[in-house]
């Protein structure tokens, strides 16, 4: 009932042969997983670029859906605070965003 040369040999070299194809399936795995992560993060990157280009034409865009004038730093004409950004419209005057919305709603009617 004891091991015989033959079946020790056999035991060993299936063992080396289970031992291989497990490490070969870990790396396996392991370049799988990276394929993955790499796919994954640039997903996400594309959906980031998407949503800041949108951010930036609705920022750049005024609700007429014209673009926007210049800006910068001022006073605004028409409610007197003074602000970071104020669009300096072409007829000079100077509105903040949110009386440059108003100023848009009452022209485009």
């Amino acid at each position: 009932m004891g091991f015989s040369a033959d079946k020790f040999a056999f035991l060993i070299t299936n063992s080396y042969i289970a031992i291989i194809f497990c490490f070969l399936a870990l790396i396996a795995l392991v370049i799988v997983a990276f394929v993955l992560l790499g796919w994954l993060k640039a997903t996400l990157w594309q959906a980031r670029v998407g949503k800041a280009a949108i951010a930036s034409r609705i920022a750049s865009t005024g609700p007429d859906g014209k673009p926007n004038p210049p800006s910068g730093r001022g006073l605004c004409d028409n409610c007197g605070k003074v602000l970071e950004k104020v669009l300096f419209l072409p007829s000079g005057r100077r509105l903040c965003k949110k009386c440059y919305k108003v100023h848009c709603g009452s022209t485009a009617a």
